[in-house]
């Protein structure tokens, strides 16, 4: 009378349910699953299952644990909405001001007149900008958990990605820092270049923030297997080990990060979107010497084959 589905809305045939599959001597651990009534009530509930066997290793049996987990399905479903209006709300007034400092400053009769108030200015710029990129990344979680974010792949060089990317950095990147390692036989890896950027960004943004002014950003590359590692490293205060398990949570700050401007959801989405496309990302760091945020994108198909 119940029917089950898989996250993804797949219907789950009988011999695929987790108590199946333990009778046949598979043990299955947390998988999740939506459950519809024949009241059409829903609920959400990890499901682990194990065979029970006689001395002998005969099968006699399964056992079965199931967790309730709607009330998450719930609040995650509350926090999307939230997120998707904050990300609306302020996507308007950004513009507006933004929009309004540009044409003010071409009112502005000569560059005398500026130059007195160009920290100010600057000030401005920098702050929209975060905001700007505070929206685009509320608005990117949201449509991730809403399933609404569809990748779309294709073979991309990296040295020229790099150059567009910098190019719309602009000043959110302090590009004199910037030491860029891309081997020359580097081959193409499968990218949507359009949630690279935010990736990046994200990366390079941090880096910045938790290292001294003019000390060195490096983005390196390399091939391992089939895959390509990209790496960005800085020589800033590092991160704790008990701190790193949690760096890639949604709105996990570590310490003297609480002080630093920020949202902490940077790193969340970043590991999003790079485990979207079955890459991986992962800190290696010291206290006091610096970290270096590693992802891997898999190498285009027609590389693979070469």
């Amino acid at each position: 009378m119940r029917r089950i589905y898989t996250p993804d809305g797949q219907e789950m045939p009988i011999g695929s349910f987790p108590a199946a599959r333990a009778l046949q001597g598979e043990e299955v651990v947390s998988q999740e699953l939506r459950v519809v009534f024949p009241n059409h009530e829903e609920r959400w509930v990890i499901m682990g299952a194990a065979p029970i066997r006689l001395a002998t290793g005969e099968i006699f049996g399964a056992v079965t644990v199931f967790t309730d987990i709607t009330f998450l399905h719930e609040a995650r479903d509350r926090e999307r909405r939230y997120l998707y209006t904050l990300a609306h709300n302020l996507r308007v007034p950004a513009s507006l001001i933004k929009n309004n400092l540009d044409w003010l400053l071409e009112l502005l009769p000569s560059s005398e007149v500026i130059a007195p108030h160009q920290n100010i200015l600057d000030a401005l710029r920098r702050a929209l900008n975060r905001m700007s990129t505070m929206v685009d990344y509320f608005t990117i979680v949201s449509r991730l958990e809403a399933g609404e974010v569809t990748l779309h792949s294709r073979p991309v060089t990296l040295a020229s990605f790099m150059q567009v990317f910098l190019q719309h950095a602009g000043a959110l990147i302090e590009q004199e820092r910037l030491h860029i390692d891309l081997p020359a036989d580097l081959p193409q890896v499968q990218a949507d270049p359009h949630y690279l950027e935010p990736v990046l960004l994200s990366l390079l943004d941090n880096a910045q923030k938790f290292s001294e002014p003019r000390t060195p950003i490096q983005i390196a590359s390399r091939r391992q297997d089939h895959e390509v590692v990209i790496s960005v490293t800085d020589q800033g205060i590092g991160i704790a080990p008990e701190d790193q398990a949690h760096i890639f949570e949604r709105f996990y700050r570590v310490g003297k990060a609480r002080t630093a401007e920020g949202t902490g959801l940077g790193l969340d989405l970043v590991k999003r979107l790079v485990e979207a496309r079955g890459g991986r990302i992962w800190v290696e760091s010291k206290v006091g010497k610096g970290s270096t945020f590693s992802l891997t994108l898999p190498i285009a198909g027609s590389q693979l084959t070469s």
